[in-house]
């Protein structure tokens, strides 16, 4: 993992759950790094910044602790 928090790290979704018409639910996990390190230094309160490419980016609250839920409030296609 990189010593330097500031570098953004590459993620893939590993699972959407549609909450309801307006409301999504993205899991992530990281890749190429140790994602269960970096799990535990996450705690609730804090925040990550997720980048779409072409699509946007947005600050995401972590919510609970060893896992992030990411809420997005794009339409499902």
């Amino acid at each position: 993992m990189n010593d330097n928090f500031y570098v953004p790290q590459q993620a893939i979704i590993s699972e959407i759950i549609v909450e309801n018409s307006v409301v999504n639910t993205y899991r992530v996990v990281l890749t190429g790094v140790d994602s269960s390190l970096a799990m535990r230094t996450m705690l609730a309160g804090q925040f990550v910044m997720v980048s779409v490419p072409h699509c946007g980016e947005a600050p995401i609250s972590i919510c609970m602790r060893w896992s992030i839920k990411v809420r997005c409030l794009l339409p499902v296609e």
